[in-house]
């Protein structure tokens, strides 16, 4: 087990540190069942790829390092919450304007918060060789729930 890390590595242990605020660590009814799979599919499959990521950057014996390795492991936590209930509520109403609104919401700050967070582009390039696509992938889920609450909010008008 290798216990000494590369400069690139520890460029990207600072680059992350920096990156992570300080409070960091701490379908039926009409909707489409595939988009609701595809999220949670993508979900899951980046949860696993964090998860690889986090366990070779734990392989360190550093314990600021294994910080960084569980905060890896947490960085889906903006998605767990809001966006999950906001689907739920839609999910159970889809005719309903303020279901419509609130998951069409949800939808896009996941998307905007995937789209500023700079840990995202660390982790996706990281320098572990580890594959991970939270940006391609995520984003991608993101962009099909949106078209499907949209195309749902149209049809119910």
């Amino acid at each position: 087990m290798p216990n000494a890390l590369t400069d690139v590595q520890i460029e990207f242990i600072d680059r992350f540190i920096n990156a992570v605020p300080e409070t960091a660590g701490k379908g039926v009814n009409g909707f489409s069942t595939s988009a609701l799979s595809d999220w949670q599919a993508a979900k899951d499959d980046v949860d696993a790829q964090l998860r690889g990521l986090s366990d070779q950057v734990r392989l360190s014996s550093i314990p600021e390092v294994a910080e960084v390795a569980n905060t890896i492991e947490s960085l889906l936590s903006p998605l767990r919450v809001r966006l999950p209930a906001a689907l739920r509520e839609f999910d159970k109403a889809p005719q309903t304007p303020k279901a419509r609104d609130a998951a069409l919401a949800a939808v896009n700050d996941a998307q905007a918060w995937l789209g500023t967070e700079d840990i995202i582009d660390a982790v996706d390039g990281n320098p572990w060789g580890i594959k991970v696509t939270v940006a391609t992938t995520l984003g991608t889920a993101l962009d099909k729930l949106g078209r499907e609450i949209r195309r749902i909010g149209e049809a119910q008008t």
